[in-house]
């Protein structure tokens, strides 16, 4: 029953109320109408009175409590049910974190509970006592199963071919279920290391993650450790369980009226998060059921995770219905695992607990038992629920981001681990969970301590590693911009080449770790050459005295505009010869790559792309390909940001994420343009071959210039004899004459310094002013000018 009272002109929610009241048992009254509350709450509770009254005389006459249908009510998508845009589908909900705001139950000490081990079933001996239950319950399991598969098969068949034809359709939805994975990438994560070391461990160990310690190194976690200088220390991998997890596993989500509001968020959120791990795991073969007033399967085993998946869930997963039919859904979990013969079968039910099918729930709990069916009620939020009084294995969480630690508690008891605290409390605490959310810092300390060791203890196990092979290649621009940094640059490589092994060694006595480089300097077009690689077979060296000799002799030269030949640096990454476990190619750059993809530079040459074809995802799709981590070292991060992102469009997915980071910091190094002032001796003595010389140096001299970037010099010129006169005065050196006429005469060193003068006083702030006197020596005047 109930009874609402609402403020005038405020909505009067009828239709809610009859769906979750007893017919007749509900009662809306104005605050105005305050007197009428006494009579009103007596005839709400004649009318549940009856009503109860009448339910328990329909039972008896009819000597069971079982529904009228016998069999389930099985189900699959439906095209007509489902929205024909995609902007009108609601999104998958991830902000389960407004449950401090929106949640009504009690501010519970716990941030989570499980069950302890030696529970029973709930209400099972009850059910047993009516034998009639027990064999309408038994009835009940013969669906048509066979027949919701084959309309399942047809449906996803004909999606498929719509999708195909809707790209603007699927390409939105894998960018929503990317993004859904950025937002929760740390849960996922989390979720993701509880499943394959507690939930569903392997029977060998293979698996890498990253770690503190190990027997061998994890590759982004070394990545990291080499640019930071060791700072970041996980770059070790721990070994979990398995080559191979051989589970039937089955999702259900509760999508009834109860589980309207944050409880839903936050089952709908803990559903992601748990689609991510399997996925980042590389499990995709389990299966995905909705359950409301009928059973509706998402997702098979064997039905590929991919867009029209995807489709369905949003479609259904944000619908309420009126009842909430668990233990059909749990029937149907145990058929479909049953078809699987996988020998490990669990099932993960997102509810509340408050469903629909009374004693037949625990008769589908015994059912799944008896087949060695792992079944677990997971209920998600701060509200009141009912899984600890319904299932006989349950966790009762209050926001998404602690059910891996609860998993990890009750996964834990299960292989007898002491000194856990399985009741997820936090001993000596006097703050509500609300407070400890927002204030987690103060209260993790300790658990963080303890889960660190225990995982600690976990990653020296196993057998002593083999020999760890790491390829590392070194892609470096070289152009004259470069000229600032390339000295900091080469001491930086320098440093990882020497330091890492004997670093690593040092530390970590126990691994043999052998490591190659390979080193691709590029430059631009028309350079000669535009990139070089060594050694030049394409091969790797583990000389690391020739390899750093070879770094200490780059030079940065050329270049000519602002963007450089990075694509073709890449192609020839690519090409090189990867043959170790472990791969990963280091990108210096403080330039973008030529084509509008990868910059907005309007002195781009080539901005139409690569004069030879190369493309950003033609180049980074070779390096994937060949599971090479790519880290990306900027070093002026706002010319090369278009460049970063289009690399990184190409090389991130589910799993993969571009590094970005600092080699140095830039800021470290003052870089300025010049102003260059020429005085050039046009005496008589100069004249003929020496005129043409000093002619060739001059242009020599501002060709180079152009070529190594100094696209900011300015250039003042004097000629002088007797006299001398300006020809250039501060003028771009990207527009500045080459030629000077030859005029001959006396020599006088005095006007053309007095004018030097003169000019250098017009150098800019930012322009560090250079004086070349380009003279054969052969003059008069006073030999001291002033």
């Amino acid at each position: 029953g109930f009874l609402l009272l609402r403020e005038p002109n405020h909505p009067s929610h009828e239709e809610f109320l009859k769906a979750v009241c007893t017919p007749d048992c509900f009662r809306i009254l104005d605050m105005s109408q305050i007197n009428f509350l006494p009579p009103s709450l007596i005839g709400i509770l004649t009318k549940m009175f009856d009503a109860a009254k009448k339910a328990i005389l329909s039972l008896e006459e009819r000597g069971t409590h079982t529904r009228a249908a016998s069999t389930l009510s099985l189900k699959t998508p439906v095209k007509q049910e489902m929205c024909s845009e995609f902007h009108q589908v609601p999104k998958l909900v991830l902000n389960a974190s407004s449950c401090l705001d929106e949640g009504t139950g009690i501010r519970q000490k716990h941030l989570f509970s499980v069950s302890s081990m030696d529970t029973e079933i709930p209400f099972l001996t009850l059910a047993h006592q009516d034998q009639a239950l027990v064999r309408a319950s038994a009835k009940s399991v013969e669906s048509n199963l066979d027949e919701c598969l084959r309309k399942y098969e047809e449906y996803f068949s004909q999606f498929e071919i719509e999708q195909a034809q809707n790209r603007f359709l699927r390409t939105t939805l894998e960018q929503h279920w990317l993004e859904s994975m950025r937002t929760l990438a740390p849960q996922i994560e989390e979720f993701s290391t509880v499943l394959e070391q507690f939930v569903l461990p392997h029977n060998k160990y293979t698996r890498k993650r990253s770690a503190l310690k190990g027997s061998s190194l994890h590759l982004p976690g070394l990545v990291k450790a080499v640019i930071t200088n060791f700072t970041y220390k996980k770059f070790f991998a721990a070994k979990t369980a398995g080559g191979k997890r051989n589970y039937s596993i089955c999702l259900l989500l509760d999508i009834s009226s109860s589980m309207n509001g944050h409880l839903g968020d936050s089952a709908q959120e803990t559903l992601v998060c748990f689609i991510g791990a399997l996925l980042q795991s590389g499990i995709e073969d389990f299966s995905i059921v909705l359950f409301g007033q009928s059973v509706r399967i998402i997702k098979t085993e064997d039905q590929p995770w991919g867009p029209s998946v995807l489709w369905a869930l949003m479609n259904y997963a944000s619908r309420k219905e009126n009842v909430s039919m668990d233990a059909d859904a749990i029937n149907t979990a145990v058929q479909l695992a049953m078809m699987s013969g996988a020998p490990d079968k669990k099932v993960f039910v997102l509810t509340d607990g408050f469903g629909t099918c009374g004693l037949h729930l625990p008769l589908a709990l015994e059912r799944a038992e008896q087949l060695n069916m792992d079944v677990v009620g997971l209920a998600v939020g701060m509200d009141r629920t009912n899984v600890k009084h319904v299932f006989k294995r349950y966790i009762v969480a209050t926001v998404p981001a602690v059910v891996p630690q609860a998993l990890r508690a009750m996964y834990l008891e299960e292989n007898t681990v002491a000194d856990v605290d399985f009741d997820g409390q936090l001993r000596g605490s006097e703050d509500s969970v609300e407070d400890i959310l927002r204030n987690p810092d103060k209260v993790f300390t300790d658990i963080a301590k303890q889960m660190s060791g225990e995982r600690e203890a976990t990653l020296v196990r196993g057998d002593k590693p083999d020999v760890i092979t790491v390829d590392v290649a070194v892609c470096m621009d070289c152009t004259g911009s470069m000229s600032a940094w390339i000295t900091n640059a080469k001491s930086q490589i320098g440093t990882i080449v020497k330091d890492i092994a004997p670093r690593v060694q040092k530390d970590f006595p126990d691994v043999q770790m052998e490591i190659r480089f390979s080193l691709i300097s590029y430059r631009d077009y028309p350079d000669n050459p535009r990139h070089s690689v060594f050694p030049n077979d394409g091969t790797f060296t583990d000389d690391t005295a020739a390899f750093c000799q070879q770094v200490n002799s780059l030079q940065a030269k050329g270049g000519e505009d602002g963007p450089e030949d990075l694509l073709g640096a890449l192609d020839a990454a690519g090409k090189l010869k990867w043959t170790s476990r472990l791969k990963f190619l280091i990108i210096v750059a403080d330039a973008p790559a030529h084509g509008r993809e990868c910059n907005d530079d309007l002195e781009d040459r080539y901005p139409d792309g690569d004069p030879e074809g190369h493309t950003m995802a033609g180049v980074v799709k070779e390096l994937c390909d060949k599971k090479v981590d790519i880290i990306f070292c900027q070093v002026k991060a706002s010319a090369t940001l278009k460049t970063q992102k289009a690399l990184a469009k190409y090389y991130e997915n589910d799993f993969r994420k571009l590094s970005v980071v600092n080699l140095f910091k830039a800021d470290a190094v003052e870089v300025r343009r010049f102003h260059i002032i020429f005085c050039l001796d046009e005496s008589t003595s100069m004249r003929g071959h020496r005129w043409q010389a000093l002619m060739k140096a001059y242009r020599t001299f501002i060709v180079r210039r152009r070529n190594d970037q100094g696209v900011g010099d300015l250039i003042s010129t004097i000629a002088f004899g007797s006299d001398a006169r300006l020809v250039h005065s501060t003028v771009p050196i990207m527009t500045v004459g080459q030629d000077v006429e030859y005029k001959g005469g006396n020599t006088n060193f005095d006007p053309p310094l007095d004018m030097a003068a003169a000019e250098l006083r017009k150098s800019p702030p930012d322009c560090i002013p250079v004086l070349i006197f380009m003279s054969d020596g052969q003059g008069y005047g006073d030999p001291l000018p002033k």
